[in-house]
């Protein structure tokens, strides 16, 4: 037994009775409340969310049901908005409503009226993350979800090119004060692969597995940072320690399937029998790719030393070989 709340969430099963079955079975082991997404594991972000079935589920249950899945794949939609989530609350009777992409997208859908303009919603967040000392890995995947289709343009691309804190703070006219509170902080920017490095001692123990299909795939946050690997070191990349790896263990060429969501990628790699992915989306496929390939370096305990080095170029077209494009789950 334990002392503190636990709660569960689900999706919908294939059947509403079969759903509603699974829900008295959570509510007789004791949980606090049950989080209930419209849709099946089947379906993805652009099939309706079906708020009915969850208004059954709170009308047979006496667990507080918390709704989630109402959000829209169109970040500009009026669902996304406080007045649209509202009417998605009340129409499942809910006790409460989960909120997740529209919030990534914009946060003030939590107040009422119209929501802030996003620009101004990125500075606030850039104060934060200098107040605080955020790291950089983190704060550059928040402003992409933040600015959305804004990354195609001329600040979106001087955004995306940035490889320290430092930089993403210049690009907002933000960078006189973080270099003033990182002096607060006594010493000079702090050095972002420093914490990467920090990071990856404790993010195997981070790692989830997510089956999509038939494939299980090992998943980790690693979002590739081209900056940290060195501007004409190819042989530092993921993609290439793993390419050099599976041929030194005769594991057969890395295969890399691509997964898009507005106008950002990632992917997954499988190797021999296992897969990887990254949980982060990237401004290209070639960064997705060096994603999914960072993940399966880590999870394998891949290192520079264990490669045996030749005098010869890996031919970059070779790994580009195999390459899949769907659309994201």
């Amino acid at each position: 037994a334990v002392t503190i709340p636990v709660t569960a969430k689900i999706r919908l099963l294939p059947t509403l009775s079969a759903t509603l079955e699974l829900v008295s079975l959570i509510e007789s082991c004791g949980v606090a409340a049950l989080g209930v997404h419209g849709r099946t594991k089947e379906q993805r972000p652009n099939d309706p969310c079906d708020a009915e079935s969850i208004l059954a589920v709170v009308r047979h249950t006496s667990l507080p049901i918390i709704a989630n899945g109402g959000s829209s794949n169109n970040r500009n939609s009026q669902i996304n908005t406080y007045k649209g989530i509202k009417q998605f609350w009340e129409k499942t009777e809910a006790a409460s409503v989960m909120v997740a992409r529209a919030a990534e997208w914009n946060p003030s859908v939590f107040r009422e009226g119209e929501k802030e303009d996003i620009m101004v919603v990125i500075h606030k967040y850039f104060g934060y993350a200098i107040e605080f000392d955020y790291p950089f890995n983190i704060v550059k995947y928040c402003v992409q979800q933040l600015m959305g289709s804004m990354q195609e343009s001329d600040l979106g691309r001087r955004f995306l090119n940035c490889a320290t804190m430092g930089d993403l703070c210049e690009v907002f006219g933000l960078g006189k004060e973080y270099k003033e509170k990182q002096e607060l902080l006594g010493g000079q920017e702090r050095p972002d692969k420093e914490f990467s490095e920090k990071v990856n001692k404790e993010e195997r123990e981070g790692t989830r597995k997510r089956k999509i299909g038939e494939e299980v795939v090992t998943e980790m946050f690693c979002p590739f940072v081209r900056g940290h690997y060195g501007d004409n070191e190819s042989s530092n990349l993921p993609k290439t320690l793993l390419l050099l790896f599976a041929r030194q263990k005769e594991l057969g060429q890395p295969k890399y399937v691509m997964e898009q969501q507005d106008k950002q990628f990632r992917a997954r790699v499988r190797l021999g029998e296992e897969s990887y992915g990254s949980m982060a989306w990237e401004k290209n496929k070639k960064y997705a790719e060096q994603g999914a390939a960072l993940v399966a370096v880590k999870c394998l305990n891949i290192t520079k030393d264990d490669i045996v080095w030749k005098q010869t170029k890996v031919d970059e077209q070779e790994m580009d070989k195999n390459v899949d494009v769907i659309s994201a789950s």
